[in-house]
């Protein structure tokens, strides 16, 4: 009879030690993350989505073409209490509603970032772009054209 060397530990096992709460009620992923902030695990052999992970061990497989979205926009989240199923257009609606779309700009609106001395994220609120947006049209590196 051969040797057998350990066994791998459970899916679940290994996801947990990879998460810590947060105040806000997220449980944040703590491995490998996108630049994006999405966490990454490896499963089945691939590596995917922690956030997507964390919902298929509660609830079971995703459905095809359904997306796994976050009610509190945190990309890091993989608290299932967080996460809910739609589609590709019930995650652009809740981005848009949320104002978290990409926004196009004016040139006017480019040339009054400039000139402007209110802060980066003041702007950014009233535009509804990010603050790095307005920091990097400041800076030239977006806009530069103009």
């Amino acid at each position: 009879m051969g040797k057998r060397g350990p066994q791998p530990l459970p899916a679940i096992d290994r996801f947990a030690p990879k998460t810590r709460r947060s105040d806000n009620g997220c449980i944040e992923w703590t491995g490998a993350r996108l630049p994006t902030g999405y966490g990454l695990f490896s499963l089945d052999g691939r590596m995917q989505r922690a956030h997507r992970v964390s919902y298929e061990l509660s609830f079971g497989p995703i459905p095809d073409g359904l997306h796994i979205l976050h009610s509190c926009d945190n990309p890091p989240c993989v608290n299932v209490d967080h996460l809910f199923l739609g589609t590709h257009a019930d995650n652009t609606a809740d981005k848009v509603a949320k104002m978290r779309h990409a926004r196009k700009l004016t040139v006017a609106q480019v040339e009054m970032i400039r000139c402007s001395d209110d802060t980066d994220a003041s702007l950014g609120r009233q535009l509804g772009v990010a603050r790095s947006t307005i920091s990097l049209i400041r800076e030239g590196k977006h806009w530069g054209w103009l």
